[in-house]
């Protein structure tokens, strides 16, 4: 461990100090830390105003709005 600056949390410092393969390479990647980020947690509300606002009738304009500012899409359906 490099001092307090370090991301990692415990278990992976203690897989660190133990695994052949990371200490070969002297560091672990990006990638494996993601690998090991726990999932994000979402606010309870996100999923009834993601919901309210696709759905609500008062809202149709600002929906409408939200779809102009997108634009055209490729047929890949990328903007």
């Amino acid at each position: 461990r490099r001092g307090d600056d370090s991301p990692a949390d415990p278990e992976t410092e203690r897989h660190v100090a133990d695994c052949l393969d990371c200490l070969r390479r002297g560091r672990v990647s990006p990638d494996a830390l993601l690998r090991r980020a726990p999932a994000p947690v979402l606010p309870a509300a996100l999923r009834h105003r993601v919901m309210h606002t696709a759905t609500d009738p008062e809202l149709a304009g600002y929906r409408a709005d939200i779809a102009a500012r997108g634009g055209a899409l490729t047929p890949s359906g990328l903007p």
